[in-house]
């Protein structure tokens, strides 16, 4: 997995590949997100344009992230599509974060 990563301001803006968010692609997520965001205080923005396919471990490593953050830090997903952002309903995720879906998903 090759992650971009740009620091706008406070906000590190975080480009996570794709085109899966799985079992074989948290380990490295996790660690490579746990890395970044010691190195930044501010707030953090997942680009999650790239990927069409999250499943449990995907989306518990989001959250596990979004915990890991001190009090007064977020986690905002943008780029969101339209499959990935039907997990986030179906699960009520949707509630915990400040989504933003892609163009194609209809809403922004």
């Amino acid at each position: 997995m090759s992650f971009q990563a740009m620091r706008s301001g406070d906000m590190l803006h975080v480009t996570v590949p794709g085109p899966r968010l799985d079992a074989a692609a948290v380990p490295v997520f996790k660690q490579w997100m746990n890395d970044a965001t010691a190195r930044h205080s501010g707030d953090v923005v997942l680009d999650l344009g790239e990927i069409t396919f999250i499943d449990s471990s995907g989306l518990g490593a989001i959250v596990g992230i979004a915990r890991r953050l001190p009090k007064g830090r977020s986690l905002s997903l943008d780029n969101v599509a339209p499959p990935v952002m039907r997990l986030l309903r179906l699960t009520r995720v949707d509630t915990v974060f400040t989504i933003r879906e892609s163009v194609a998903g209809g809403n922004a």
